[in-house]
C-alpha cells in the first residue's frame, strides 16, 4: 500500500469526535486577531488519546515543519516528512 492510498484510507475514515470532559483541543497555531484565517487544530480523534508529553511532541513537530524550530535530528526529519505528507493531503481535500 502506498503512502497516498494509506492517507486516503485514513482520512476517509475520520469523523468528528467530541472531546471528553477535561480534554482541551490541541491548537498548533493561532492566527492574529484581525486575521480571517482559522486556527490549526489536531483532529479530535487523535487529541482525545494524547498524553501531555505526546501533545508536546506533536507541537514540536509542527514547529519544526513550519520553521519555528530548527534544532532537529534525522529521526525528527523522517517524522516531519510523514507529517508534511499528511498535511498536504488534508489541505487538498
Amino acid at each position: 500500500m502506498t503512502d497516498t492510498s494509506l492517507l486516503k484510507l485514513m482520512c476517509s475514515c475520520m469523523q468528528v469526535i467530541e472531546l471528553p470532559p477535561g480534554v482541551e483541543p490541541l491548537v498548533l497555531w493561532e492566527p492574529p486577531e484581525a486575521s480571517a484565517e482559522e486556527p490549526i487544530l489536531v483532529d479530535t480523534m487523535l487529541t482525545r488519546w494524547l498524553r501531555a508529553h505526546q501533545r508536546e511532541g506533536v507541537q514540536f513537530l509542527f514547529d519544526c515543519v513550519t520553521g519555528l524550530r530548527s534544532d532537529i535530528g534525522q529521526g525528527e526529519q523522517i517524522l516531519n516528512s510523514r507529517l508534511m505528507l499528511i498535511l498536504v493531503y488534508r489541505k487538498s481535500q
